[in-house]
């Protein structure tokens, strides 16, 4: 199904415990459905309302998809293949909150096919207000007003074990040098069907001395389908001057094997540079 942008016009976004947008907080930030094909998982969803009235609240749904620096773009609901909005059934869809009181309900997840990945959408909590027939005439849209939302992550992980499958290539040098560091990339892809912990770090081994130099790690989570290109700074005025092999070394699981990618030339480094 073909992806279709959509904007909206307040969006927060905050991936920790809770996330706050002005006078209400929802909490958790990120539910995880732990589920396999036929089951049904339940998750709590609270909603604390901070204002001094009482206020309406409505949940829609989003799927997101990345690009290849990992950045986040929203697209219509059930227009990936990887969207598990169509699973989600709340116990209320629609519901007012009192002053200064929390209110919280149960998401349910069905997973209805025989269905291994790994999926991923997101629940938008949103204050609402009916239009009355004075401020409708002010505003040329009918209906509800949305005024302010906040979005929860929600992810299905498959309970049953998915082979990991992570690839790294195409450790290459950018031209453009900044800050006294040159500039690399390299891409990863995850051709399984889990979303995978990953840690990815650098090493410049000195051809001469044999010397090794590990740099910054970068942790990131690598979702099945989906190509990342992630960058490294390498400060060149930290190393000795020689000439260097350079490896990028991604690790994502105690229990796999560790796969790199090696620079298809050598690092030359110079004491003026």
């Amino acid at each position: 199904m073909k992806n279709i942008k959509i904007n909206f016009f307040l969006v927060l976004f905050f991936f920790g415990n809770i996330a706050t947008a002005q006078d209400f907080e929802v909490s958790p930030a990120s539910l995880v459905f732990v589920a396999d094909p036929f089951e049904n998982v339940k998750q709590t969803l609270s909603v604390t309302n901070h204002s001094n009235k009482p206020t309406n609240f409505s949940l829609t749904y989003v799927d997101f998809i990345f690009d290849k620096d990992g950045k986040i773009e929203m697209v219509t609901k059930n227009s990936t293949e990887n969207s598990c909005s169509q699973w989600l059934v709340p116990d209320n869809d629609a519901f007012e909150v009192q002053p200064n009181e929390t209110f919280t309900f149960n998401i349910n997840m069905l997973v209805p096919i025989e269905d291994y990945k790994a999926r991923w959408s997101y629940i938008f909590v949103q204050t609402s207000q009916e239009r009355t027939s004075y401020n409708a005439e002010k505003a040329p849209q009918a209906g509800i007003n949305l005024s302010a939302r906040i979005a929860v992550e929600v992810f299905r992980r498959p309970k049953t074990k998915q082979p990991a499958l992570v690839e790294i290539k195409d450790l290459i040098e950018i031209p453009d040098s900044i800050n006294n560091s040159r500039r690399f990339s390299v891409e990863v892809e995850n051709t399984g069907n889990d979303i995978q912990e990953c840690s990815l770090f650098y090493i410049a081994s000195h051809l001469g001395t044999a010397q090794e130099y590990e740099f910054e790690t970068i942790k990131f989570k690598s979702f099945p389908g989906f190509k990342r290109k992630l960058y490294l700074n390498l400060p060149y005025n930290k190393l000795p001057e020689g000439e260097y092999s350079l490896m990028a070394l991604l690790d994502y699981g105690s229990r796999q094997t560790i796969k790199g990618a090696r620079l298809n030339k050598k690092l030359i480094i110079l004491k003026n540079e």
